[in-house]
């Protein structure tokens, strides 16, 4: 890359963008270890996941979660050995996001109508909102197929293996043992209607 740049846009304008590259992805994957180890936390705070007591560590010169942070370290380091390894890792996370941006568009458009829907705020999409949602929806089912695509299915293949191994752990093990967080089980129960 350093090569192609170099040659295109001269010595100094190369290495000037090659820094610049090289200083976005710096900032990328420290905001993806900040976001990771906040995530394992939450969890380990709440009791959700193994071995959350050592996990839900703060450090008390820091004051940061740092066995978390070592954690997340550790799993983007092993993501990294190989190409193979690094290329369905970063599907899967595109796909992990699209997902979780759709999570609430498709919450919204469920609860539409409903007794639960929320009051609109000062911006919203007005009529065109539902045929909106269901638009971004479906776009994101069809940039699910496109990403797990590629290599053999590789991603896609990890994906659903990902899936049944957790679900299998949740239904056998964790639904039992993790209520969620207490902030949770404090919330008044709706009215019943």
């Amino acid at each position: 890359m350093i090569a192609i740049l170099t040659t295109a846009l001269g010595k100094r304008a190369g290495v000037l963008v090659t820094a610049l590259a090289a200083m976005a992805m710096w900032f990328c994957g420290l905001s993806a270890v900040t976001w990771t180890s906040r995530v394992i936390y939450a969890f380990a705070r709440d009791g959700g996941m193994p071995a959350s007591a050592f996990w839900r560590r703060v450090s008390a010169t820091h004051l940061t979660p740092a066995p978390a942070i070592w954690l997340s370290v550790a799993i983007a380091f092993v993501a990294t050995i190989s190409s193979g390894t690094y290329a369905v890792v970063t599907s899967i996370s595109v796909i992990g996001l699209y997902v979780s941006y759709t999570a609430p568009v498709y919450l919204a458009w469920r609860a539409r109508g409903s007794v639960r829907e929320v009051p609109r705020g000062p911006w919203h999409l007005g009529r065109y909102g539902a045929l909106i949602n269901v638009v971004a929806m479906i776009w994101v089912a069809f940039i699910t197929l496109i990403l797990a695509i590629p290599d053999d299915m590789r991603a896609g293949k990890t994906i659903i293996g990902l899936t049944v191994a957790l679900s299998v752990w949740y239904l056998l093990a964790e639904r039992h043992r993790f209520q969620g967080p207490a902030w949770a089980a404090q919330q008044p129960a709706p009215p019943a209607s």
